[in-house]
């Protein structure tokens, strides 16, 4: 659940590594949202 979105962003490419990270963070930070009861998959935009 968190590698696919981090790996699609990243592409192999050095220059997508900050994106590629960017993503991984939001995705920790929706699971543990979730973990609390607290995710809105209405309001995730990534």
């Amino acid at each position: 659940a968190l590698q696919a979105p981090c790996l699609a962003a990243w592409q192999g490419k050095e220059e997508n590594v900050e994106k590629a990270q960017a993503v991984l963070l939001h995705r920790e930070k929706c699971n543990g949202e979730a973990s609390l009861g607290k995710y809105d998959a209405a309001s995730d935009a990534a």
